[in-house]
């Protein structure tokens, strides 16, 4: 008999003594939790009596149920990576009858960010840029377009010739020094682009894979709190900085960053599954890491990756749980 059987068998007669049933729904954040609903922990405790709890799973509609309970006090805690735990006292009164709340809410350990001025944020830098420089600049991208990399740099040089601060030309002379292999002052144009104009929204991605391939994690995640506050509705400025957290060992809050990414509509992230998966993995939780696997095929079940994925799901499947 293995230990998990043993204490289930063990918390048992502390609990299923009755005929009274406790129902109930757990939501994340005012919604179901949907794909996320494996990774939900649903615990009935009696009263304030210690001993092992019961659990239940939870159902993509959130929906929990403890059976077979008698008459009296218990408590309901409910918990998920990233968000924080919620608990409420029920009392079963009989013929199935509760007392209490059993509908409990968990809200994000981190609070999603709020709309504010910068979330439309109108670039000033680029509202001064001189008509010339503009064009400068568009010329110098329909170069880098067609792979015209001394005319990108010549138009380039024209437009800082008459706007030194202009983000978005700085921005354009890093993707030219990236096309180039001088990944190093690339970085630097990158910088100066935002520091002169944070609403260079393009500016913002380039920079942060440079940062992950230079494994300069410290400067990623601080460039992701910077992307947060001016696009606060976008998943990716979340997953980089939930990447450089799996990168320094913080699973939990990895996951955390992760989670917060996954409420935001990100189609174009499906990267997201694949490492929320990795993360669950790392914190030894295969259940939820094969949800994850699951919930990337139902979205892309063409993807490059989908073979693979496959693969490691069937051996989440087989490995002891």
């Amino acid at each position: 008999m293995n230990s998990a059987l043993v204490l289930f068998l063990w918390a048992v007669p502390l609990l299923a003594q009755g005929t009274e049933t406790i129902t109930g729904q757990v939501l994340l954040n005012d919604r179901p939790p949907g794909s996320l609903a494996s990774t939900v922990q649903v615990e009935l405790y009696i009263g304030d009596r210690p001993g092992e709890p019961m659990k239940s799973l939870v159902s993509p509609e959130g929906e929990y149920r403890f059976t077979n309970l008698k008459v009296g006090l218990f408590r309901v805690v409910a918990s998920a990576p990233g968000f924080k735990s919620a608990s409420s006292d029920v009392e079963t009164m009989g013929g199935n009858q509760t007392r209490g709340n059993t509908r409990l809410v968990l809200l994000p350990e981190h609070s999603l960010p709020k709309e504010n001025s910068t979330s439309s944020l109108i670039s000033q830098n680029e509202l001064k840029a001189p008509k010339k420089a503009v064009r400068q600049v568009e010329e110098a991208e329909r170069a880098l377009e067609a792979n015209e990399l001394e005319s990108a740099a010549k138009a380039l040089d024209r437009a800082l010739a008459m706007y030194p601060d202009y983000g978005r030309a700085l921005f354009n002379q890093g993707r030219l020094l990236e096309r180039q292999g001088k990944l190093d002052e690339a970085i630097l144009k990158y910088e100066v682009a935002l520091q002169n104009d944070a609403a260079c929204f393009v500016a913002y991605r380039p920079l942060a894979d440079a940062y992950r391939s230079k494994h300069d994690l410290a400067r990623l995640q601080t460039l992701s709190e910077r992307w947060k506050s001016v696009q606060p509705k976008d998943p990716a400025p979340h997953l980089y900085a939930a990447v450089a957290l799996y990168e320094r060992g913080h699973y939990s809050l990895a996951v955390e960053e992760g989670l917060v990414a996954s409420q935001f509509p990100h189609d174009h992230l499906p990267d997201l599954n694949l490492f929320l998966a990795n993360c669950y993995n790392k914190l030894r939780n295969p259940q939820a890491a094969a949800h994850q696997l699951r919930d990337f095929l139902e979205r892309w079940p063409n993807h490059p990756a989908a073979p693979q994925v496959r693969v490691s799901l069937e051996a989440l499947e087989r490995s002891p749980q």
